[in-house]
């Protein structure tokens, strides 16, 4: 018999999408209202998947909904050794569902992301649901293999942000190499001055200017347009060739037009070491 899902949430005007989705996907589920019941039911319950409102009280009679009861809760699965190869679907409202919010819950083991109110075409509840708590899974536990490159799927899938990892020869985008042999190392070079972080956690922000004279690009900001405009093209073919990701021309490095280049928050940045 194949294990029933569980699906947390606390919010019911999803309630009768997510009972439709299960239902006709013909699975079993059983549901939880706040990450106390939630652990409850986990460690009574063995399931074959999660669905999470990461929108959750902590106890459901006189707790509040919010996110981080939902971050926590991720946490905790994770840290469970019977869970961590458990399939979970996170969710959250549009509004809330920031990229630096999506890049951290998929870094600390979600399988799936999805907003709220759930689309009514293109990556459905139903779909996700399906790609995300049908396919095998590894045996490797999500929090020690921080694996971020999503699973190739038959149909292409928006890119939602992911891991970059800076290795001595390469720049790699969800286990796929962007940077590294092309051109004469200044696209890298410039990656690796905007992988740094102001004093507010976000990415710094540099104009074309500022970046030719850090590389010492003898065509100035022409030299910058190019590499970016390198890297834009290289994350956008490859993970499409690699991955099925549909990955946009602003997706992994933007500009505002008035503080310069900058990488989306979405982005997960990390060295690599060779091993």
């Amino acid at each position: 018999m194949r294990r029933p899902v569980l699906a947390v949430h606390n919010d019911p005007k999803i309630a009768g999408s997510l009972k439709e989705a299960l239902t006709s996907l013909d699975w079993e589920y059983c549901w939880a209202r706040s990450q106390t019941e939630a652990r409850r039911r986990l460690a009574n319950t063995e399931v074959s998947g999660i669905f999470l409102d990461l929108e959750i009280p902590a106890c459901q009679k006189h707790g509040t909904p919010s996110v981080d009861n939902g971050l926590n809760l991720i946490d905790q699965i994770r840290a469970n050794e019977r869970l961590a190869h458990v399939p979970i679907v996170a969710s959250a409202r549009l509004r809330t569902a920031k990229p630096r919010l999506v890049a951290w819950v998929m870094r600390h083991g979600a399988t799936d992301f999805i907003e709220k109110p759930f689309p009514s075409h293109g990556d459905t509840l139903c779909k996700v649901l399906k790609k995300a708590f049908s396919r095998p899974h590894s045996q490797v536990p999500f929090r020690q293999s921080l694996v971020v490159a999503p699973v190739v799927s038959a149909e292409p899938t928006p890119f939602k942000g992911g891991e970059m990892v800076f290795y001595p020869d390469r720049v790699e985008l969800c286990g796929v190499k962007i940077v590294g042999d092309m051109g004469t190392g200044q696209s890298r070079a410039i990656l690796d001055l905007l992988k740094q972080r102001r004093g507010d956690g976000r990415y710094v922000n540099m104009g074309g200017e500022a970046l030719a004279k850090k590389i010492n690009a003898e065509s100035g900001i022409a030299t910058v347009t190019g590499c970016v405009r390198t890297i834009r093209q290289s994350a956008t073919q490859r993970l499409r060739e690699k991955m099925n990701l549909v990955v946009g021309n602003l997706d992994v490095v933007t500009n505002d037009g008035r503080h310069g280049y900058n990488l989306r928050e979405w982005i997960m940045v990390r060295d690599g070491v060779e091993g």
